[in-house]
């Protein structure tokens, strides 16, 4: 495909050619499949992380398709029966179901829970702790969103340590 710059007919500059430059091709984010570092095949979902921190550490060995300092995405392309494990974050994040069917848990249990079908999203604040999965039939697309300096740690069994999952 071509340079989307090479179909303007005046030369780009400034603030417009770094808009241009920051263009994200799916086709060209390869994905994290194993973000949680889990032995769990469970939870080995493939992971594309669009948009975050030059120095985050989140969705570990996986850098961003572009740099900013202000936001992250990372998209889940997630078959069914997979998703993430009970994990926390220190700032709000924004889950989107952009396609298929998801629960969002908040307990070991799976006991306060809630259901997204393709456009639906929660907003979870910082501090809640969170898991998700793929409980439709057919591979689905998830959205992460929330800023950089967001740090996520894996939630512990009751009476066991956390561990840092990135900043």
């Amino acid at each position: 495909m071509a340079n989307p710059a090479s179909t303007l007919s005046a030369p780009l500059t400034g603030r417009i050619a770094d808009a241009i430059a920051n263009v994200v091709r799916f086709r060209e984010v390869r994905p994290n499949w194993n973000p949680m570092r889990t032995d769990d095949p469970a939870y080995h979902a493939a992971m594309y992380k669009y948009f975050d921190g030059a120095t985050s550490t989140f969705v570990k060995g996986t850098s961003p398709a572009v740099e900013s300092s202000e936001f992250r995405l990372a998209v889940g392309v997630v078959e069914p029966g997979k998703g993430q494990i009970l994990h926390n974050h220190t700032q709000e994040e924004l889950m989107f179901a952009a396609s298929g069917s998801w629960m969002v848990y908040f307990d070991e249990n799976e006991e306060h829970k809630v259901f997204l079908e393709q456009w639906d999203s929660i907003l979870v604040p910082a501090g809640v702790p969170r898991g998700w999965r793929n409980v439709g039939t057919a591979t689905g697309c998830f959205l992460n969103l929330s800023g950089v300096h967001d740090r996520m740690s894996v939630e512990p069994p009751a009476g066991a340590a956390g561990t840092s999952c990135g900043s």
